[in-house]
Protein backbone atom coordinates (compact mmCIF):
# COMPACT_ATOMS: atom_id res chain seq x y z
CA UNK A 1 0.00 0.00 0.00
CA UNK A 2 1.14 3.42 -0.26
CA UNK A 3 0.68 6.29 2.32
CA UNK A 4 -1.18 9.73 1.32
CA UNK A 5 2.29 11.59 2.04
CA UNK A 6 3.95 9.63 -0.77
CA UNK A 7 7.42 10.61 -0.54
CA UNK A 8 8.82 8.24 -3.48
CA UNK A 9 12.06 7.49 -1.23
CA UNK A 10 12.58 3.38 -0.27
CA UNK A 11 11.18 2.76 3.42
CA UNK A 12 14.33 1.69 5.63
CA UNK A 13 13.20 0.57 8.85
CA UNK A 14 10.16 0.09 10.91
CA UNK A 15 9.17 0.10 15.00
CA UNK A 16 6.69 0.72 17.04
CA UNK A 17 6.62 4.17 18.79
CA UNK A 18 4.09 4.88 21.31
CA UNK A 19 1.10 2.97 19.91
CA UNK A 20 2.04 3.97 16.56
CA UNK A 21 4.24 3.25 13.61
CA UNK A 22 7.48 5.14 13.44
CA UNK A 23 9.08 4.44 9.51
CA UNK A 24 11.58 6.01 8.70
CA UNK A 25 13.32 6.25 4.46
CA UNK A 26 15.88 6.75 2.41
CA UNK A 27 15.82 10.61 1.48
CA UNK A 28 15.31 11.31 5.52
CA UNK A 29 11.83 10.63 5.90
CA UNK A 30 10.55 9.99 9.35
CA UNK A 31 6.68 8.59 9.14
CA UNK A 32 4.07 8.22 11.91
CA UNK A 33 1.27 6.09 11.62
CA UNK A 34 -1.60 5.30 13.00
CA UNK A 35 -4.33 3.05 11.63
CA UNK A 36 -5.13 4.68 7.79
CA UNK A 37 -3.55 7.97 9.72
CA UNK A 38 -0.08 9.33 8.08
CA UNK A 39 2.18 12.14 9.27
CA UNK A 40 5.55 13.32 8.08
CA UNK A 41 7.74 14.66 11.16
CA UNK A 42 10.71 16.78 10.04
CA UNK A 43 13.99 15.69 10.41
CA UNK A 44 16.31 18.07 9.02
CA UNK A 45 18.20 15.43 7.42
CA UNK A 46 17.99 14.81 3.84
CA UNK A 47 20.37 11.27 3.71
CA UNK A 48 19.07 7.84 4.52
CA UNK A 49 18.36 6.75 7.62
CA UNK A 50 19.51 3.10 8.04
CA UNK A 51 17.14 1.96 10.73
CA UNK A 52 14.97 2.68 13.57
CA UNK A 53 14.18 1.18 17.26
CA UNK A 54 11.76 1.36 19.89
CA UNK A 55 10.62 -0.41 23.18
CA UNK A 56 7.59 -0.37 25.20
CA UNK A 57 7.93 3.03 27.40
CA UNK A 58 11.00 4.07 26.05
CA UNK A 59 12.44 6.71 23.59
CA UNK A 60 13.02 5.38 20.21
CA UNK A 61 16.30 6.32 18.56
CA UNK A 62 17.07 6.62 14.77
CA UNK A 63 20.34 6.32 12.98
CA UNK A 64 21.59 7.00 10.09
CA UNK A 65 24.15 8.36 6.83
CA UNK A 66 27.36 10.12 8.48
CA UNK A 67 26.91 9.07 11.81
CA UNK A 68 23.73 11.08 12.34
CA UNK A 69 21.83 9.65 15.55
CA UNK A 70 18.11 11.32 16.83
CA UNK A 71 15.29 10.79 18.60
CA UNK A 72 11.42 10.52 17.87
CA UNK A 73 10.10 12.40 20.77
CA UNK A 74 6.12 13.27 20.42
CA UNK A 75 5.64 15.52 18.13
CA UNK A 76 9.12 16.12 16.73
CA UNK A 77 12.51 14.59 15.53
CA UNK A 78 15.79 15.55 18.04
CA UNK A 79 19.04 15.14 16.51
CA UNK A 80 21.34 13.60 19.22
CA UNK A 81 24.35 13.50 16.94
CA UNK A 82 25.03 15.52 13.69
CA UNK A 83 28.19 15.27 11.38
CA UNK A 84 30.51 12.50 11.24
CA UNK A 85 31.10 10.27 14.46
CA UNK A 86 35.16 9.50 13.31
CA UNK A 87 37.42 9.06 16.15
CA UNK A 88 39.18 12.19 15.36
CA UNK A 89 43.21 12.36 16.82
CA UNK A 90 44.44 15.65 15.42
CA UNK A 91 43.10 18.93 14.17
CA UNK A 92 44.94 21.91 12.11
CA UNK A 93 43.28 24.57 9.89
CA UNK A 94 43.46 25.90 5.85
CA UNK A 95 42.38 29.33 5.60
CA UNK A 96 40.82 29.21 8.98
CA UNK A 97 38.19 25.93 8.87
CA UNK A 98 39.23 23.18 10.75
CA UNK A 99 40.01 20.11 9.26
CA UNK A 100 40.18 16.95 10.93
CA UNK A 101 41.79 13.56 10.79
CA UNK A 102 41.32 10.40 12.37
CA UNK A 103 41.44 6.33 12.18
CA UNK A 104 40.69 4.90 8.94
CA UNK A 105 42.18 7.35 7.29
CA UNK A 106 38.86 9.55 7.80
CA UNK A 107 39.32 13.19 7.24
CA UNK A 108 36.71 15.51 8.23
CA UNK A 109 36.47 19.32 7.25
CA UNK A 110 34.62 22.06 8.53
CA UNK A 111 31.97 23.57 6.04
CA UNK A 112 29.48 26.48 6.01
CA UNK A 113 26.67 24.30 7.38
CA UNK A 114 28.85 21.68 10.00
CA UNK A 115 31.47 19.07 9.30
CA UNK A 116 31.61 16.33 6.61
CA UNK A 117 33.54 13.88 5.50
CA UNK A 118 35.58 13.83 2.33
CA UNK A 119 37.87 11.54 0.33
CA UNK A 120 40.85 10.08 2.04
CA UNK A 121 43.44 8.42 -0.41
CA UNK A 122 44.27 5.48 2.08
CA UNK A 123 42.61 3.35 4.75
CA UNK A 124 45.56 3.87 7.20
CA UNK A 125 44.72 5.48 10.66
CA UNK A 126 45.83 9.32 10.57
CA UNK A 127 47.47 10.52 13.78
CA UNK A 128 48.73 14.05 13.53
CA UNK A 129 48.39 17.27 11.24
CA UNK A 130 50.66 19.82 10.84
CA UNK A 131 50.54 22.98 8.85
CA UNK A 132 52.47 22.96 5.57
CA UNK A 133 51.53 26.77 4.71
CA UNK A 134 48.81 28.46 4.82
CA UNK A 135 46.69 26.25 2.11
CA UNK A 136 48.17 22.72 3.19
CA UNK A 137 48.41 20.30 5.56
CA UNK A 138 50.89 17.18 5.96
CA UNK A 139 49.19 14.17 7.84
CA UNK A 140 51.25 11.17 9.29
CA UNK A 141 50.19 8.03 10.61
CA UNK A 142 49.87 3.87 10.60
CA UNK A 143 52.13 1.84 7.79
CA UNK A 144 54.32 5.13 6.87
CA UNK A 145 51.16 6.74 5.40
CA UNK A 146 51.73 10.07 4.85
CA UNK A 147 48.96 12.69 3.43
CA UNK A 148 49.18 16.35 1.99
CA UNK A 149 45.87 17.62 2.45
CA UNK A 150 44.77 21.01 0.24
CA UNK A 151 41.73 22.95 0.05
CA UNK A 152 40.11 21.00 -2.88
CA UNK A 153 41.62 17.40 -1.85
CA UNK A 154 44.46 14.82 -0.11
CA UNK A 155 46.77 13.17 -2.12
CA UNK A 156 49.59 10.99 -0.47
CA UNK A 157 53.18 11.22 -0.46
CA UNK A 158 55.96 8.85 -0.64
CA UNK A 159 57.00 7.53 1.94
CA UNK A 160 60.40 5.94 3.43
CA UNK A 161 59.41 3.61 5.94
CA UNK A 162 56.30 1.24 6.41
CA UNK A 163 56.73 2.14 10.77
CA UNK A 164 53.49 3.70 12.08
CA UNK A 165 54.34 7.34 12.17
CA UNK A 166 52.53 9.19 15.41
CA UNK A 167 53.16 12.55 15.33
CA UNK A 168 54.89 15.49 13.07
CA UNK A 169 56.49 18.97 13.65
CA UNK A 170 57.49 21.22 10.46
CA UNK A 171 59.95 24.32 10.59
CA UNK A 172 59.06 27.91 9.13
CA UNK A 173 62.01 26.72 6.62
CA UNK A 174 59.86 24.14 5.68
CA UNK A 175 61.77 20.83 7.09
CA UNK A 176 59.78 17.85 8.94
CA UNK A 177 60.28 15.98 11.52
CA UNK A 178 58.18 13.11 12.26
CA UNK A 179 58.49 10.48 14.84
CA UNK A 180 56.73 6.89 15.29
CA UNK A 181 57.43 3.19 15.86
CA UNK A 182 60.61 1.21 16.37
CA UNK A 183 62.14 4.42 17.32
CA UNK A 184 61.33 5.72 14.23
CA UNK A 185 62.35 9.74 13.06
CA UNK A 186 61.85 11.17 9.10
CA UNK A 187 63.62 13.92 8.60
CA UNK A 188 63.85 16.26 5.22
CA UNK A 189 61.25 17.98 3.58
CA UNK A 190 57.71 17.32 2.53
CA UNK A 191 59.22 16.53 -1.32
CA UNK A 192 62.41 14.24 0.10
CA UNK A 193 61.81 12.30 3.45
CA UNK A 194 64.82 9.81 4.36
CA UNK A 195 64.20 7.63 7.69
CA UNK A 196 66.51 6.74 10.38
CA UNK A 197 65.97 5.48 14.24
CA UNK A 198 66.88 5.97 17.51
CA UNK A 199 68.54 2.65 18.87
CA UNK A 200 66.41 1.15 21.73
CA UNK A 201 64.22 3.47 21.74
CA UNK A 202 60.90 1.44 21.77
CA UNK A 203 57.64 3.47 20.01
CA UNK A 204 57.89 6.80 19.98
CA UNK A 205 54.05 8.78 20.45
CA UNK A 206 54.61 12.38 20.39
CA UNK A 207 57.39 15.33 19.49
CA UNK A 208 57.62 19.16 20.45
CA UNK A 209 59.62 21.78 19.47
CA UNK A 210 61.79 22.24 16.20
CA UNK A 211 62.97 20.21 13.51
CA UNK A 212 66.24 21.38 15.27
CA UNK A 213 65.28 20.89 19.00
CA UNK A 214 62.54 18.69 20.24
CA UNK A 215 61.64 16.21 22.62
CA UNK A 216 59.73 13.36 21.60
CA UNK A 217 58.10 11.04 24.14
CA UNK A 218 57.16 6.88 24.14
CA UNK A 219 56.96 3.43 25.10
CA UNK A 220 58.31 2.36 28.81
CA UNK A 221 59.03 5.93 29.54
CA UNK A 222 61.03 6.79 26.70
CA UNK A 223 62.32 10.32 26.89
CA UNK A 224 64.43 11.49 23.62
CA UNK A 225 66.08 14.63 23.19
CA UNK A 226 66.69 15.62 18.93
CA UNK A 227 68.79 17.97 17.53
CA UNK A 228 69.53 18.73 14.03
CA UNK A 229 72.89 16.54 14.14
CA UNK A 230 71.25 12.87 15.91
CA UNK A 231 68.96 11.78 19.24
CA UNK A 232 70.25 11.01 22.67
CA UNK A 233 68.15 9.60 25.47
CA UNK A 234 66.85 11.54 28.61
CA UNK A 235 66.63 9.05 31.78
CA UNK A 236 62.99 9.21 33.12
CA UNK A 237 61.96 7.24 36.25
CA UNK A 238 59.27 5.65 34.96
CA UNK A 239 58.09 2.92 32.94
CA UNK A 240 54.84 3.37 31.75
CA UNK A 241 54.12 4.82 28.43
CA UNK A 242 54.31 8.21 27.47
CA UNK A 243 51.69 9.40 25.27
CA UNK A 244 52.45 13.18 24.36
CA UNK A 245 54.36 16.30 25.19
CA UNK A 246 54.12 19.95 25.95
CA UNK A 247 57.01 22.79 25.90
CA UNK A 248 56.36 25.94 27.22
CA UNK A 249 57.80 29.50 26.89
CA UNK A 250 59.63 29.65 29.87
CA UNK A 251 61.38 26.62 29.33
CA UNK A 252 59.20 23.74 31.32
CA UNK A 253 58.63 20.63 29.29
CA UNK A 254 55.76 18.09 30.87
CA UNK A 255 55.13 14.72 28.95
CA UNK A 256 51.70 12.70 29.63
CA UNK A 257 50.92 8.85 29.30
CA UNK A 258 49.17 5.87 30.68
CA UNK A 259 47.60 5.59 34.19
CA UNK A 260 47.65 9.60 34.53
CA UNK A 261 50.98 9.86 34.64
CA UNK A 262 52.19 13.57 34.04
CA UNK A 263 56.20 14.15 34.41
CA UNK A 264 58.36 17.36 34.31
CA UNK A 265 61.00 16.66 31.82
CA UNK A 266 64.43 18.89 33.32
CA UNK A 267 67.96 18.59 31.63
CA UNK A 268 68.90 15.63 34.10
CA UNK A 269 65.83 13.76 34.36
CA UNK A 270 62.11 13.86 34.74
CA UNK A 271 60.03 14.31 38.28
CA UNK A 272 56.87 12.65 38.45
CA UNK A 273 54.09 15.26 39.64
CA UNK A 274 51.03 13.63 39.16
CA UNK A 275 49.72 9.83 38.99
CA UNK A 276 46.16 8.67 38.50
CA UNK A 277 43.47 6.15 36.76
CA UNK A 278 42.77 6.94 33.71
CA UNK A 279 45.75 7.48 30.49
CA UNK A 280 46.22 10.53 29.53
CA UNK A 281 46.56 11.26 25.78
CA UNK A 282 47.29 14.83 24.94
CA UNK A 283 48.72 18.00 26.60
CA UNK A 284 48.86 21.88 25.41
CA UNK A 285 48.24 24.79 27.06
CA UNK A 286 44.23 25.44 28.24
CA UNK A 287 41.97 28.36 27.56
CA UNK A 288 43.10 29.95 30.49
CA UNK A 289 47.29 29.43 29.83
CA UNK A 290 47.50 26.83 31.87
CA UNK A 291 48.83 23.04 31.12
CA UNK A 292 46.13 21.39 30.49
CA UNK A 293 46.12 17.26 29.79
CA UNK A 294 43.18 14.87 28.75
CA UNK A 295 42.42 11.72 28.03
CA UNK A 296 40.45 8.67 28.45
CA UNK A 297 36.40 8.75 29.36
CA UNK A 298 37.06 12.72 29.06
CA UNK A 299 38.93 13.19 31.89
CA UNK A 300 41.00 16.81 32.16
CA UNK A 301 43.75 17.91 34.46
CA UNK A 302 45.05 21.24 34.95
CA UNK A 303 48.22 22.68 36.81
CA UNK A 304 48.58 25.18 38.89
CA UNK A 305 51.10 27.36 39.77
CA UNK A 306 52.35 24.84 42.65
CA UNK A 307 52.50 21.63 40.44
CA UNK A 308 49.20 20.35 41.48
CA UNK A 309 46.94 18.74 38.86
CA UNK A 310 43.32 19.24 39.10
CA UNK A 311 40.29 17.87 37.41
CA UNK A 312 38.39 20.21 35.36
CA UNK A 313 35.12 19.73 33.36
CA UNK A 314 34.78 19.31 29.92
CA UNK A 315 31.77 18.56 28.19
CA UNK A 316 33.08 15.61 26.42
CA UNK A 317 29.86 13.54 27.08
CA UNK A 318 32.33 10.51 28.36
CA UNK A 319 34.23 10.07 24.92
CA UNK A 320 37.91 9.79 24.99
CA UNK A 321 40.26 12.69 24.41
CA UNK A 322 42.44 12.81 22.07
CA UNK A 323 43.86 16.09 21.41
CA UNK A 324 44.17 19.81 22.10
CA UNK A 325 45.18 21.95 19.66
CA UNK A 326 45.13 26.00 19.88
CA UNK A 327 44.07 27.49 16.52
CA UNK A 328 43.62 31.18 16.11
CA UNK A 329 40.95 32.37 19.19
CA UNK A 330 40.25 29.20 20.28
CA UNK A 331 41.33 25.78 21.64
CA UNK A 332 40.29 22.46 20.57
CA UNK A 333 39.49 19.16 21.97
CA UNK A 334 38.77 16.31 19.99
CA UNK A 335 38.20 12.73 20.41
CA UNK A 336 36.20 9.19 19.76
CA UNK A 337 32.69 10.06 18.81
CA UNK A 338 33.90 12.83 16.52
CA UNK A 339 33.69 15.06 19.32
CA UNK A 340 35.25 18.52 18.92
CA UNK A 341 35.14 20.90 22.12
CA UNK A 342 35.75 24.53 21.24
CA UNK A 343 36.55 27.21 23.85
CA UNK A 344 37.69 30.71 23.60
CA UNK A 345 41.37 31.74 24.80
CA UNK A 346 41.53 33.67 27.68
CA UNK A 347 44.50 33.83 28.91
CA UNK A 348 45.58 37.55 26.86
CA UNK A 349 46.89 35.98 23.82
Amino acid sequence: MRTSLDTGESITSITCDRGRAAIVGSEGTVLLASGTNVVRMPSGFDRGWHGVSGARDETTWIAGAGGRIATIEEDYVRTATAGPTVPLRDVATIGGALVGVGEWGRIVREREHGFEESTSPTDAGLAALAAIDESRLLAVGDLGAIVEVRWDGATLVQSPTDASLRDVLIGSDGRVLVVGTGGTLLRGTVESLSASRVRDAGDLWAVEGTPDEAIAVGDGGTVVRITSTGAERVPCDTERSLRAVLRTGDGGTWAVGEAGTIVRIGANGCTREHDGDATLDAIAHGPDGRPLAVGERGTALARSADGTWSPIELDLGGNHAREIERLGRHVYVVGTGGVIVRHVIADGT
